[in-house]
């Protein structure tokens, strides 16, 4: 029996992926408050949600990142970098620069199967603490 592919099931386990790492990492830089302000900033910025913003167009949600914020660019990669890793992917601090300062469709491809491959993994529609 072959599993037809729901697209709208899988984009919502990326984005539901993207805000339980991205919290995890934002909290411990900013705090709980300053880091959803400085999230929510930069997704208003693209003119978007903040995890839209940076599943669909990772270049410039660093841009922006880097820019307004350009003392913890770095330590946010470092920091994404080693919470990927918990997750169980090797995926070097190198890489990541490309995929978010790349306009590449493969660069925009690879950062969301990163996040679909945690969504899985996390069993992310298991977890009743994420906004629906």
């Amino acid at each position: 029996m072959m599993l037809e592919y729901d697209e709208e099931r899988e984009r919502e386990l990326e984005l539901r992926a993207a805000q339980m790492v991205l919290d995890e990492v934002l909290t411990p830089m900013f705090g709980s408050a300053s880091g959803r302000l400085i999230f929510y900033s930069i997704g208003r910025w693209l003119g978007k949600s903040p995890y839209e913003a940076f599943l669909d167009e990772p270049n410039k949600f660093y841009d922006v990142l880097r820019r307004s914020f350009s003392f913890s660019a770095d330590s946010f990669l470092s920091l994404l970098c080693r919470k990927l890793a918990e997750y169980g992917l090797a995926i070097g601090q190198e890489e990541l620069i490309e995929i978010f300062t790349s306009d590449s469709v493969s660069s925009h491809l690879r950062i969301r199967t990163i996040f679909s491959r945690i969504g899985r993994k996390a069993k992310v529609f298991d977890r009743s603490t994420l906004a629906d």
